[in-house]
């Protein structure tokens, strides 16, 4: 039986649990001390800051790492779109110097693309 103050706790079970439990008891009784020095309504504020507060830390290192991820799947996605927009205008390019070699109806086609091609 553990006696804390206003509580009476009693446990069984192995001995490395009981130091955990007479712990657990002495932050019990450190805050049945503040309560009985500075009141029930101080004791009850400090405790909501400080639930609060490890809220806040909790989120804040989620919200990290979900930026950290969203960040490295978003940087892989341009690396790749930027490699396929490179081949795509070499492959335009390669296409419309083709055509230009080939006299054909679509010879004004292909110099109207060749020119938006180095205006851009």
């Amino acid at each position: 039986m553990v006696d804390v103050g206003l509580v009476n706790l009693s446990y069984r079970g192995s001995p490395r649990i009981a130091p955990i439990i007479e712990r657990d008891n002495m932050n019990w009784k450190i805050l049945f001390d503040l309560a009985q020095q500075l009141g029930v309504a101080v004791v009850l504020i400090g405790f909501f800051i400080w639930r609060d507060w490890k809220r806040e830390v909790s989120m804040a290192i989620t919200i990290r790492t979900l930026e950290m991820e969203m960040r490295d799947m978003l940087k892989d996605l341009v690396i790749k779109t930027t490699k396929v927009l490179t081949k795509n205008a070499i492959e335009m390019r390669n296409i419309c110097e083709e055509l230009l070699k080939r006299p054909c109806i679509a010879e004004s086609l292909a110099k109207k693309i060749a020119e938006e091609a180095s205006n851009a």
